[in-house]
């Protein structure tokens, strides 16, 4: 059975930071670069791309920088043999680009959650979700097709979302959001879906939702301070989000995350 032994969605590094493992992990590892880094692979630097990602066999040297500060989503896992990889026809211990990534970082948070809940039959729905991951992942890996959004349009995209994401406690409005690209609020939707593979406004609740989850894990601030930061004028309405999306409290999941002490990569 595949079984995770650590996981964590959207892990945040410092400036600075760099992981150098040079006899490995125990376990496999695999890593979803959400943010560019420089990799060190085969004795070669690498510039990591976002959203590129990589296999780790067990002992094999890992090594990355991220001078500027990195989110990743990482898991170390157990119980599967390379035969699975061949038969995905997706390489280990070789950097991975995928066409798509939006199904990467949702598949990890649902691991992470039914990782630290621990509710029935979490281990084999885990397993299921690891094998999911995988076959999309190749499937993404091996895509002849192109992107639907044109290239020259995608950096004004990642501009605007950078700054949703830079300004969570702001009122957004797809009206708003449409305008700042001189777009009707329609043809934004539209293209906002395409490249990211969600709504505007479902991102946005969603990256609400992730900032929580950080604020919960390594802050004293209590519930109604962080659902304020975040833009909720109703801290019963934040609670009700952050349920249905992690499946767990505010209170229980920062409950969890004390419980589990050794949660770095």
């Amino acid at each position: 059975m595949i079984q995770i032994t650590s996981v964590r969605h959207n892990w945040p590094n410092q400036p600075g930071f760099c992981l150098n493992r040079p006899q490995g992990h125990q376990d496999y590892t695999f890593v979803h670069f959400t943010t560019s880094v420089e990799l060190y692979l085969s004795g070669s630097k690498i510039a990591v791309p976002e959203h590129a990602c990589i296999i780790y066999k067990p002992q094999t040297p890992q090594h990355f920088l991220c001078p500027h500060g990195m989110i990743h989503d990482w898991f170390h896992f157990t119980g599967v043999s390379e035969r699975m990889f061949s038969e995905l026809d997706l390489p280990t211990d070789i950097l991975l680009t995928p066409k798509g990534w939006s199904f990467i970082a949702d598949t990890v948070e649902e691991m992470e959650n039914e990782f630290y809940a621990k509710r029935e039959y979490h281990g084999e729905l885990i397993e299921a979700k690891i094998k999911e991951l995988f076959i999309k992942l190749s499937r993404s890996v091996k895509s002849k097709y192109p992107e639907t959004v044109k290239e020259s349009f995608t950096s004004e995209l990642r501009q605007l979302r950078t700054e949703i994401s830079q300004n969570l406690s702001h009122d957004w409005t797809v009206a708003e959001m449409a305008s700042k690209l001189m777009l009707s609020q329609s043809r934004f939707a539209h293209l906002y879906h395409a490249f990211y593979g969600t709504t505007p406004i479902e991102d946005l609740i969603r990256m609400r939702i992730i900032a929580a989850q950080n604020a919960l894990a390594f802050t004293q601030s209590s519930i109604y301070e962080i659902s304020e930061s975040l833009g909720y004028r109703n801290v019963t309405h934040f609670c009700r989000q952050f349920r249905k999306i992690v499946e767990l409290t505010p209170s229980q999941y920062r409950r969890n995350c004390k419980l589990k002490g050794d949660s770095h990569l």
